[in-house]
């Protein structure tokens, strides 16, 4: 009987967080599904080539906000372990939009001096959408709030709509630039959805035009303040897309192409260790720093959910990549086969490198999280540029795989240390 109602005691503790989760997968059937047939139509139309170019404005992209990362790694804590989160938002998306005014404008201006016309064009329709980027606010308010059916509906509602516009465009030949665009889009549309969700009611939209006290220029000053979370969030960043970057410049615009296209099957399992994080991250945060033994057990158990799941899927994604390659990308992403099997040994350690940014989040340990990952990143750049040119883009997998161990092996031993 205690052995029963143990059992009992841990199935009702985690009812809420299986409910979540199980609301987060149903979605993400939905958009995983869609996801693949965008992928598989958009990838088949463009080309390896035009891949590549592709690849390359939205990496630029993604890696000109990675400041704006820091903003929302700090403001999901906050939101966690805040009480009065409707004011957290209301400054956390004035802070964005800021932020974005900041950076924009400089982002622009490097791409049109360093970038020919047509990948300046490219990615100057990127970044159109995204000035709308500030209202994810609501976004990581909606899954700190533990409003996983609004997530979850609007995450669907999203992946339906872009998969559809994106069919769309492929039937009637559109240009480049207009997937370029598409790639902006996609970053926004969910998180507008949920904003409208939200300022559809009288309560926020009252919230939003109360006068604040709030000027422009103390933003440098706050972004001085967090600056361990912008440069863990622009060496995370650098650490995902530095390879992206750098490969135009080592080998080819269709070599990228072969290389995203691994890149993109392997980032795909990445879905599942995000659910994971938003939905455990109110409740990790009390437990973490805590002395219990209990708690201390289910920190531990954390650690071996997280690196199980990786393995298991980068177990999958090796075994049947030659069928992930012909279904999605088809014969002409081939070479992409042995890409993805060694880009795939990253997963576990890549399922990791969240579990830990849980740990020393909650610990508030930026500033050595900031320390591991901008080491990680230049070790990446460096393996790349090396390995690259003597094993193609084997080698630039394996510069991955040399990397992500190396940051785990480092946060375990620091999180080892830090639990004495």
């Amino acid at each position: 009987m205690k052995f029963i109602d143990k059992w009992k005691l841990i199935l009702n503790s985690y009812s809420s967080v299986m409910k979540e989760i199980s609301m987060y997968g149903s979605s993400q059937v939905i958009i995983q599904g869609s996801s693949f047939l965008a992928i598989t139509m958009v990838s088949r139309y463009l080309g390896p080539t035009n891949l590549g170019l592709y690849s390359f404005a939205q990496s630029y992209m993604s890696t000109s906000l990675v400041i704006i990362g820091g903003f929302d790694f700090f403001y999901s804590w906050q939101l966690a372990k805040s009480t009065d989160r409707h004011n957290v938002v209301k400054n956390y998306l004035l802070q964005k939009l800021s932020v974005m005014t900041i950076i924009l404008l400089p982002a622009i201006i490097f791409a049109y001096i360093s970038f020919p016309k047509d990948v300046f064009y490219l990615s100057l329709a990127t970044f159109i959408p995204i000035i709308f980027y500030p209202f994810t606010a609501f976004w990581t308010y909606a899954q700190i709030d533990k409003r996983a059916k609004l997530v979850s509906v609007a995450g669907s509602t999203a992946a339906i709509t872009s998969l559809i516009i994106k069919a769309v465009l492929v039937y009637i030949h559109a240009p480049l630039i207009a997937f370029a665009f598409m790639a902006g889009f996609d970053l926004i549309i969910g998180s507008l959805l949920v904003a409208i969700v939200f300022l559809s009611t009288k309560y926020w939209r009252s919230l939003l035009t109360t006068p604040y006290d709030y000027k422009f220029k103390e933003v440098f000053s706050y972004i001085y303040s967090l600056k361990y979370s912008v440069i863990f969030s622009i060496s995370f960043q650098m650490l995902l897309r530095i390879d992206q970057l750098l490969l135009p410049k080592l080998t080819s615009a269709y070599a990228l192409g072969i290389y995203s296209a691994a890149v993109k099957i392997s980032e795909v399992p990445n879905v599942l260790v995000g659910v994971m994080y938003v939905t455990l991250l109110s409740r990790v945060a009390p437990i973490i720093a805590s002395d219990k033994h209990e708690d201390k057990k289910r920190v531990k158990q954390l650690f071996w959910l997280y690196f199980l799941l990786g393995l298991l899927v980068a177990l999958f994604i090796i075994v049947f990549a030659k069928y992930a390659v012909a279904i999605i990308y088809g014969q002409q992403y081939l070479e992409s086969i042995p890409v993805l099997q060694v880009y795939a040994i990253c997963i576990p350690f890549m399922f990791l490198c969240v579990y830990y940014n849980s740990i020393f989040g909650a610990l508030d340990r930026k500033k050595l999280m900031a320390g591991v990952y901008l080491v990680a990143a230049i070790l990446n750049a460096f393996f790349v540029i090396i390995l690259t040119p003597k094993f193609g883009l084997i080698g630039t997998a394996l510069a991955n795989v040399f990397t992500y161990s190396a940051a785990v092996t480092a946060f375990a031993i620091a999180h080892r240390y830090l639990s004495k």
